[in-house]
């Protein structure tokens, strides 16, 4: 797991920004179906306030979090504590993906990995029972944890 430093995240925005400024129609025709005329029009219909509410929203959203990319290069926010080397996993069970911390436990018996639980985390790709359909077409493997 990467963690991406603030000035990284700061990079990724601007870079993502002006993606979106040179083909705003990419936020809108792929997920929505809308042709780059409809979403030309849509987009000339946001005033100033739009703008500011969405920052808002976002600053809101992700001020107690940090930009996280897996090793199978999923994107995401976890929580402003994660490390590199933090595992990013889905709990069976769970709607949401976690971070999780390996622990050396010196009593250690062999019997998984132990951890601790660092938080949940938003992974683009990996909610709303993605993880399972994933796991199923082999892309994502199944590990037994011991939380602490």
């Amino acid at each position: 797991m990467k963690v991406l430093p603030i000035f990284e995240e700061i990079a990724f925005a601007e870079w993502w920004q002006g993606r979106v400024e040179k083909q705003p129609f990419i936020l809108f025709d792929a997920k929505n179906g809308y042709s780059q005329k409809e979403t030309g029009e849509m987009l000339a219909s946001i005033t100033p306030q739009h703008v500011h509410m969405v920052k808002s929203l976002v600053h809101m959203i992700t001020q107690n979090n940090t930009l996280v990319v897996g090793e199978r290069g999923y994107v995401g926010l976890g929580p402003k504590e994660t490390q590199v080397g933090d595992m990013l996993v889905v709990l069976k069970g769970a709607d949401t993906p976690f971070i999780l911390r390996r622990i050396v436990d010196p009593s250690d018996t062999g019997d998984g990995i132990h951890c601790t639980l660092k938080g949940e985390a938003y992974v683009h790709g990996l909610m709303h029972g993605e993880a399972i359909e994933a796991e199923r077409a082999g892309l994502l493997e199944t590990t037994t944890f011991r939380i602490h």
